[in-house]
């Protein structure tokens, strides 16, 4: 094997959190003109996967039952997501069904994109990218865009003290005021169900823990304490 291929293989191979590839992944070690042929070397030889025009993946095997397994398709919408130079994510609902406030599971691969909407087949599935506002896919953490997404999906009339419950659920309290603040990026009306949700600070605590008014004498007025008045 020329030296090209081997360095586009090694370089594949070594990256296991990136399985799907483009072209333009490799374009520091070569030509356009001559990644595409080495690119292309390596598919014919069964060493790379081609999951969709322009993309490339190494071919991995099921140890159990001995056969290739596909790309995860999650991976090449990112690399299709890259390529473009946009960002994406999984659909509201898609997130709704993974954090319990829906039980039906999305018929169609879907998911949002900041760039343009577009359709895919990818390995016998219709994968669908809808184009959303970059704000909406701007978050400080990948839970906080799960939640945010999920609300959007579920719509105003849909949030109930059930949905409040499993959202407080899935987020944790410390990152309330990174939630919130993402939440400008969104409708008014999803900021309102985010500060239901973190009101669980106070609504939520322990009675122990919550405020007691100071006691009052006989005469109705506060008591007051007299090692302060000392």
């Amino acid at each position: 094997m020329s030296v090209l291929p081997t360095q586009l293989l090694a370089r594949a191979k070594a990256a296991p959190s990136q399985r799907v590839w483009t072209t333009a992944d490799f374009l520091d070690l070569g030509s356009r003109a001559a990644v595409d042929q080495a690119l292309s070397r390596l598919v014919r030889q069964g060493l790379l996967a081609r999951p969709a025009r322009g993309l490339f993946a190494v071919r991995r095997k099921s140890e159990r039952l001995g056969i290739d397994l596909p790309a995860k398709l999650d991976e090449v919408v990112g690399a299709l997501a890259r390529r473009a130079g946009a960002t994406v994510a999984p659909s509201g609902a898609t997130f709704a069904n993974q954090l319990g406030l829906s039980t039906q599971v999305p018929m169609r691969a879907t998911f949002q994109t900041s760039g343009r909407a577009r359709r895919y087949q990818i390995g016998g599935v219709t994968v669908e990218l809808r184009h959303v506002s970059p704000r909406r896919l701007a978050a400080s953490s990948p839970r906080n865009l799960a939640v945010l997404s999920a609300i959007g999906h579920l719509g105003k009339a849909n949030i109930d003290h059930a949905a409040i419950t499993r959202l407080q659920a899935a987020t944790d309290p410390a990152d309330d005021a990174a939630l919130l603040s993402d939440a400008c990026n969104h409708p008014a009306w999803v900021m309102s169900v985010v500060r239901r949700v973190i009101a669980r600070t106070t609504t939520n605590a322990p009675k122990s823990q919550r405020a007691r008014p100071a006691p009052r004498n006989k005469s109705g007025t506060k008591e007051r304490n007299e090692s302060s008045d000392a």
